[in-house]
């Protein structure tokens, strides 16, 4: 019994045998009407030109239209954002003293005259020292900044550092010594708050450093002070 490939093609054979003829034939009556005979014909050729084998042919001539399909999803999107705690500070604090720091009064200059009575050349003068300053405040009106993005804000903690950074020296006589202590601004922080990232949203910190001069009996450069400024975002 001959297989359904088998007559399809055969039947397609006859068809299309038939279609030629008819496309280059004089018009004959048919039932089919003519532009539907051409119209097949031009299928098949078609199909043909390209190789097509009959199986190919039959899925071609009644084959069903693809019909477009779409479906679309919603998906969460969720993101950790970390705290960030940024500390900006100087690298180097280099300060000078002035004659009226060093006196405790406003004297301009550091030079001072104090002048006595009257000598008739064996009289003693009076010894009348400087009235110094045994220690002097300078404050530092920015010396740090924080940003932090924790929800609980940020502590600061401004301390002398290491066990011996509260001792400047002499650096020509080492042996003067002043002594540094922070009395001011030791803590600070952004009221358990973020502070945000941006410019101007900053915490700013500021510091009194108290100097001691009982031990600095020299002029010069005294070295060797450290102070240690601690940020921290609470857990």
């Amino acid at each position: 019994m001959p297989s359904l490939s088998s007559s399809l093609s055969s039947s397609l054979s006859s068809s299309l045998s038939s279609s030629l003829k008819n496309l280059f034939s004089a018009p004959a009556v048919t039932s089919t009407p003519a532009h539907v005979a051409r119209k097949k014909t031009w299928k098949l050729l078609s199909c043909l030109a390209l190789g097509a084998t009959p199986a190919a042919l039959v899925s071609t001539l009644f084959s069903s239209p693809v019909l477009a399909q779409s479906r679309s999803a919603n998906i969460d999107v969720q993101v950790g954002v970390p705290p960030v705690l940024q500390l900006q500070t100087w690298r180097n604090i280099n300060l000078t003293l002035t004659p009226a720091q060093m006196l405790g009064n406003t004297q301009a200059a550091g030079a001072l005259l104090v002048q006595e009575g009257t000598t008739t050349g064996s009289d003693a003068l009076t010894a009348t020292a400087p009235a110094g300053a045994t220690a002097v405040n300078v404050p530092i009106s920015q010396l740090y900044y924080v940003w932090t993005t924790s929800p609980k804000g940020a502590t600061v903690n401004v301390a002398v550092g290491s066990l011996t950074g509260g001792t400047l020296s002499n650096t020509v006589t080492p042996s003067d010594t002043m002594t540094m202590t922070v009395t001011g601004g030791a803590t600070a922080d952004t009221g358990g708050k973020p502070t945000g990232m941006g410019n101007n949203n900053q915490l700013t910190g500021t510091a009194i450093l108290t100097f001691d001069l009982t031990n600095a009996k020299t002029a010069g450069t005294y070295t060797g002070g450290v102070i240690t400024i601690t940020a921290i975002n609470p857990p």
